[in-house]
């Protein structure tokens, strides 16, 4: 839920933008369109959106659902076992009720000193399961018993009865406490409030600040009346407690007795719309918060945006519905580094134009989950990225549920990669789907498996790879038999490749976690174990095993790793270093104490603990704990420090370090966790340690200082956990974490490469290197094509510029490599690879006897050599 109006003070990094200024959703284009179930599509929309002189783009998911349909219906979700103050993710809510797709629902009260239950009114299967919320401009989506949506106000009328005749209004159904706008009247004070066995919570008006008195009814009996106690016990399924209060406690304690009957009426009624609607006239109600769009147009905001962050770029959620009332559109819009998010009015142009006549807003920013059961599969899936990464808990949502009859099969497929790569294993199976686009099931067990050639084999439904080329995969399953084209992928297939390893640092036992990013011709990305490639070392001594370089000698000056595949090779630099403990807390060495902001708000303290998150005795950590409740929230950003040393500027660092490390127990509040580096010419750098701290357990971090430039040497001020304005309440106020080991890892100076001076001369055999004289002989001299090209012995000049070469014979392979720098090239091919990357050149390699001659411009633009030419001496100097 957001709440609250956001202002990244502290942490400017960390901004989902304002709408400062008028945007302009320009254009609404369909990417794709695909059936959930009959009845239900998934839509892909990109938003083009012009911000100020900006265009940007945000991606929109919307469920369009056609309530003409003869077997698709909605219904409201509610949290966990569909109750009452309780939460679940979109996907798990799905799970649980066998909804094929849904949508986050209501706002909620997000503060832990109230019961979680939705603002709005809840409305399933004709039974009010809570009542609206007294404040003003809250709008609720409906479905009525005609099957036709319903976007309108709607208001809480109840009573209760005694034994006597005597009534007395009822204030509200499972609602939590709030104070009710206008009026800011606390809704707890002299009422009587209704809970049902929907209520699962044992606290009843939590927060209030009122003393209750409470009536336990069963089967229209009061069993029991509690004065000025709460009964610690959830509402009977075959009843129901009254809490009451100020005058609604005279009155339950002059007019109601226990073996008494009671009576209590619950009635939602509408109030905004010509059309008057009851609970009675209603399949569901979902509560939501201001109207967006009315008569086909963008509506006045019925509710202050600010509480909702309406004026910020964030993810989005609404409902709608067409001007015939035929379909409801459920959307949510992205807020990611990808997708540009939407401030309210821009989410109100968006829906006009893709048809909705009347919709309203959910809750959104990290609240925001689509979830769709794609085509075959048997579960949903989060289709929409989050705001946050994770999938928040909410109190409900909107699902989509179909009562369609098994049809008869409409398609079947297989399921796996159709691009794959050598050394994988890779498991497949089959699906499909009937007229009604519900799955069909099948027992994978029984599915034989076969493949043609001899590019890989299966074993039960793993496909492992072991030769390139093409194959296709056959499924055979009772009588049917379905086939797929799969190709593994080769060095033609490929435009470039680059290591990704977890440092660039070598240390003596240390260990490098290894991957391999591809990416294909046809645009093809995949991140690839270091099982798939075939590994060199070159300057320092190490051996790649279970996706881990392991170090044994890191060489004086550091070294190269290679990675190969079916001939396409990458290179990685690596430097030799030094690591650096600054401090492990298990002595004085370093002062620590703790700070705050704001100031005079908030509390933190930092201590050494020993033992500390399960290590040993003698480990002493130190700790910070936290607690940012106190003050207002979604205004400015919290943060709790370590602050490092008197002086301002923290604890200095000795030598130039390139990255940091350190240990750190996670509390799982998915607040940021930065650092604060001063380099010598006072310039203060934030560096992110973790967006978020979303696990538990220790955890090593690593940091890349360099990027930032700084002048050495430098300092390390403070270290911090922070809770950005935006999105505050969607984190842990409070906390604590755990520091350890800050280390600082060096790299050792690497001796640049020589650079040797070649002449040689068009024609003729003799060479200098160096100013000596030397014969090219057996190698043809330098000579000039027909066409222009200069063509060199690519060995002979290679070794002369420092630099080595290896022929492979049956491949008619040529590889270079002169320090970090390495190429792959091959005769009669004008494709050659350039330290990973995939470069075509104007000319191919050609073989002059057993002498492989290259352009000489091949070799000047792949590894940087300057080339001089006089065309009155016919000389070529290359340095």
């Amino acid at each position: 839920m957001q709440t609250g109006i956001a202002m990244a003070l502290l942490l400017p990094s960390f901004t989902f933008g304002t709408a400062e200024a008028a945007s302009t959703v320009t254009e609404a284009s369909l990417k794709s369109k695909e059936p959930i179930t009959a009845g239900a599509d998934l839509l892909h929309y990109v938003a083009a959106i012009k911000r100020g002189t900006t265009t940007v783009k945000t991606d929109v998911k919307v469920v369009q659902v056609d309530l003409q349909a003869p077997y698709v219906q909605l219904g409201v979700m509610s949290g966990e076992n569909n109750s009452i103050t309780t939460s679940n993710s979109v996907r798990g809510m799905a799970q649980e009720t066998g909804a094929v797709a849904g949508i986050n629902g209501d706002v909620y009260n997000t503060s832990s000193s109230v019961d979680r239950a939705p603002i709005g009114g809840v409305v399933q299967n004709g039974e009010i399961l809570s009542s609206p919320s007294l404040m003003q401009g809250l709008y609720s989506f409906a479905v009525t018993q005609t099957n036709k949506p319903v976007i309108d106000l709607f208001t809480f009328e109840g009573s209760v009865t005694g034994p006597d005749g005597e009534t007395y209004p009822i204030g509200g159904l499972n609602n939590s406490f709030y104070t009710s706008d206008p009026g800011k009247v606390n809704t707890m004070v002299d009422s009587i409030q209704l809970y049902t066995d929907k209520w699962a919570s044992t606290n009843r008006g939590t927060g209030s600040g009122t003393t209750p008195t409470e009536v336990l009814v069963q089967n229209g009996i009061v069993q029991q009346i509690s004065e000025g106690k709460a009964f610690n016990m959830v509402p009977p399924k075959d009843g129901y407690i009254l809490r009451a209060h100020g005058k609604g406690a005279k009155f339950v304690l002059a007019h109601l007795l226990p073996g008494e009957p009671v009576t209590v009426t619950t009635k939602l009624v509408s109030t905004g719309t010509e059309t008057a609607y009851t609970d009675a006239d209603l399949k569901m109600l979902m509560g939501g918060h201001t109207i967006l769009v009315d008569a086909g147009k963008a509506a006045a905001f019925s509710r202050d945006i600010s509480g909702v962050g309406g004026q910020y770029y964030r993810a989005r959620t609404a409902v709608g519905f067409s001007k015939d009332q035929r379909y409801v559109y459920l959307v949510t819009a992205d807020k990611t580094s990808t997708s540009a998010g939407m401030s309210l009015e821009e989410l109100q142009q968006f829906l006009v134009k893709i048809g909705a006549w009347k919709a309203l807003n959910m809750d959104g920013g990290g609240s925001t989950q689509l979830v769709s059961r794609p085509l075959g599969e048997t579960s949903v899936v989060v289709t929409n990225t989050t705001e946050n990464g994770d999938e928040r808990r909410v109190v409900n949502g909107l699902g989509v549920y179909t009562t369609a009859p098994k049809g008869e099969a409409r398609s079947i497929s297989i399921l796996g990669q159709q691009t794959v790569f050598l050394g994988e294993k890779l498991t497949y199976s089959i699906k499909g789907y009937d007229t009604y686009y519900n799955p069909m099931e099948f027992d994978q067990s029984k599915v034989a498996w076969t493949s043609t050639g001899n590019v890989g084999s299966f074993q039960g439904n793993t496909f492992t790879v072991k030769a390139t080329g093409q194959t296709t995969v056959k499924a055979v399953v009772g009588q049917a038999t379905h086939t797929m084209d799969v190709k593994v992928a080769g060095r033609d297939d490929i435009a470039s490749m680059s290591i990704v390893p977890t440092s660039t640092v070598l240390l003596a036992g240390s260990e490098v976690g290894l991957s391999v990013l591809v990416k294909l011709k046809d645009g093809t990305e995949r991140t690839l174990p270091a099982s798939s490639f075939k590994w060199e070392t070159s300057g320092f001594k190490g051996q790649v095993s279970g996706g881990v370089l392991k170090v044994t000698e890191p060489g004086a000056s550091g070294g190269q790793l290679i990675a190969g595949y079916d001939g396409f090779r990458t290179i990685l630099p690596m430097s030799s270093g030094t690591s650096l403990v600054w401090s492990d807390f298990s002595s004085a060495d370093i002062p620590a104490s703790s700070m705050v902001y704001p100031q005079g708000e908030l509390t933190a303290t930092v201590s050494k603990v020993a033992g500390l998150g399960g290590l040993t005795a003698a480990n002493t950590a130190l700790q910070l704990q936290y607690d940012m409740t106190p003050g207002t929230f979604g205004q400015v950003t919290k943060a709790a420090y370590v602050k490092f040393g008197a002086d301002p500027d923290g604890v200095s660092v000795q030598g130039s370090p390139q990255t940091v490390s350190l240990k750190v127990l996670g509390d799982n509040s998915l607040n940021m966790l930065r650092a604060e580096i001063v380099d010598a010419a006072g310039t203060l750098t934030r560096v992110d340690l973790a967006e978020r701290i979303d696990w538990t357990g220790w955890k090593t971090l690593s940091a890349d200082l360099t990027q930032a430039k700084p002048v050495y040497p430098i300092k390390l001020k403070r270290i911090y956990v922070a809770n950005p304005a935006v999105g505050q309440d969607e984190r842990a106020r409070t906390g604590a974490i755990g520091i350890d080991d800050i280390t600082f890892q060096y790299k050792a100076n690497t001796p640049a490469l020589a650079r040797n001076k070649v002449v040689l001369t068009l024609g003729k055999s003799a060479v200098q290197v160096n100013g000596k004289t030397l014969s090219l002989a057996p190698a043809p001299a330098p000579y000039t094509t027909p066409d222009g090209r200069t063509m060199v012995p690519v060995r002979f000049i290679t070794e002369a510029l420092g630099g080595s070469v290896v022929w492979t014979n049956a491949t008619k392979q040529v590889s270079i490599q002169r320090g970090s720098q390495l190429a792959d090239l091959w005769v009669g091919n004008r494709e050659i690879i350039v330290d990973g990357k995939r470069v075509t050149t104007d000319a191919p390699a050609e073989l002059k006897g057993a002498t492989t001659m290259v352009p000489l411009r091949v070799l000047s633009e792949a590894f940087q050599w300057s080339v001089q030419y006089d065309a009155k001496t016919q000389t070529i100097t290359l340095q």
